[in-house]
């Protein structure tokens, strides 16, 4: 059985403190992340799902009223790639899960170690101007049935993954 502890004791080097027995009580802890863009008024939260030290799971979250800004749209689907793309190659898995939400609108993504992300990155047009992160890639809210069974669906596969790799160790 997993153990999810939410870490937010944070070092000045902004990362997860931990006493030395941490692992042995709790494999599977949820720590904070605290980027340069956080310095400015304007950010995402960003967290990290770990399975001992390995990420599993990349929520970010992000205001609900800024749902309504392509800017932020693109803001929070490029941050989430660029964690993804730095932090996939830690990961246990074939496959990275991240979740981005807009309040309770949430947006699924996926790091396959040879797919890469999905869903695919919009190239934008030199000559157009192109909404590269489109509102309709947030396309379940939470708070609904269909929502809540997707993100309950792949939170069960990450936690099942991480079970089938403790029996392993």
């Amino acid at each position: 059985m997993l153990t999810v502890v939410i870490c937010t004791s944070c070092v000045k080097d902004q990362t997860t403190f931990r006493a030395p027995s941490h692992h042995y009580r709790y494999p599977l802890c949820i720590g904070r992340q605290l980027l340069n863009s956080c310095d400015s008024a304007d950010f995402i939260i960003e967290f990290e799902v770990l399975l001992e030290d390995k990420p599993v799971l990349l929520p970010q979250i992000e205001e609900p009223r800024k749902a309504v800004l392509h800017s932020a749209h693109e803001a929070a689907d490029d941050q989430i790639r660029k964690r993804m793309r730095d932090l996939a190659p830690s990961c246990p898995f074939d496959i990275l899960h991240g979740v981005s939400a807009f309040g309770t609108r949430l947006s699924f993504y996926r790091y396959d170690v040879e797919t890469r992300i999905i869903p695919s990155r919009v190239i934008p047009d030199p000559e157009r101007e192109a909404d590269i992160a489109p509102l309709s890639r947030w396309d379940c809210d939470i708070l609904e049935d269909e929502g809540s069974h997707r993100f309950q669906d792949a939170i069960a596969a990450i936690k099942a993954k991480c079970e089938q790799l403790q029996g392993r160790i």
